[in-house]
């Protein structure tokens, strides 16, 4: 979707994603030893339901969006759960994280890395999230492969050798702690969006 229907979208009043965090949310969780103690960069975070479900679980939580409607959102989520979400506007592909991160938590957004961005981004990301991260550089990816689905849906699930060959068809999720079990991202190398 483009900024212009997005920024339409999140101005509503309800919420569009919803309020419950996505599966991937409840996973990347799992990867983190201490939720309390991880600072977390949702990027992409849209109306905030992950990076609220991420500060209910005593997390600092950057909630990054080029959407300033998604985040206003995100803030009055955060605010009616009790929780502080610091928010940011920012595009994937000349973000700067705050700070050094113990989780990069992105839902449908890195996709939207142009390919000449796409080198100093990953590395920058890399770079943002502690040592020891199970994290792809840019030079990682190996060719995306496509499957279809039932649905006729085309699905990116390309792997980094970086991450033991595992996949996510839903998001990325690069954590400070490395796990027999890792998740790699879904963003789609090529720059074009998913077909659906």
């Amino acid at each position: 979707m483009d900024h212009d229907r997005l920024g339409e979208l999140y101005g509503r009043d309800d919420y569009y994603w919803g309020t419950e965090p996505n599966d991937l949310a409840e996973t990347a969780l799992g990867h983190l030893a201490d939720p309390e103690e991880a600072v977390v960069a949702d990027v992409g975070a849209g109306e905030g339901r992950d990076a609220v479900f991420f500060a209910e679980r005593g997390a600092t939580v950057y909630a990054i969006d080029p959407i300033a409607e998604g985040l206003e959102k995100a803030e009055r989520l955060a605010a009616d759960r009790d929780v502080e979400v610091r928010t940011r506007v920012g595009d994937v592909n000349d973000l700067e994280l705050p700070e050094t991160v113990d989780l990069f938590y992105s839902i449908g957004t890195v996709q939207y890395l142009q390919p000449e961005n796409r080198a100093a981004q990953f590395d920058h990301f890399h770079e943002a999230t502690r040592p020891g991260a199970s994290t792809p550089s840019s030079r990682s990816w190996t060719i995306p492969r496509f499957r279809r689905r039932r649905t006729g849906a085309t699905t990116n699930t390309s792997t980094s050798r970086a991450n033991s060959g595992a996949t996510t068809t839903t998001g990325t999720c690069w954590t400070s702690r490395r796990s027999s079990s890792t998740t790699t991202p879904a963003a789609n190398p090529t720059g074009t969006p998913p077909k659906s």
